[in-house]
């Protein structure tokens, strides 16, 4: 019998980060997309965290 290694989704919001962090202490493979931006209103910059669509993917 033969077992392929397959990508899959995870989602749910807010969580990506913690599901992620015990997933590699499991020693699983994990991949999640983040990207950095400062959002600017009036008078004030904010730095935030972006995830690409709120996916956390994992290769089994």
């Amino acid at each position: 019998m033969i077992f392929t290694k397959e990508w899959y989704a995870y989602t749910q919001s807010r969580f990506e980060k913690k599901v992620t962090n015990k997933l590699i202490e499991i020693k699983f493979e994990v991949c999640l997309p983040v990207s950095k931006m400062i959002t600017q209103w009036t008078a004030r910059k904010k730095k935030s965290e972006s995830l690409y669509a709120i996916h956390m993917f994992l290769f089994i």
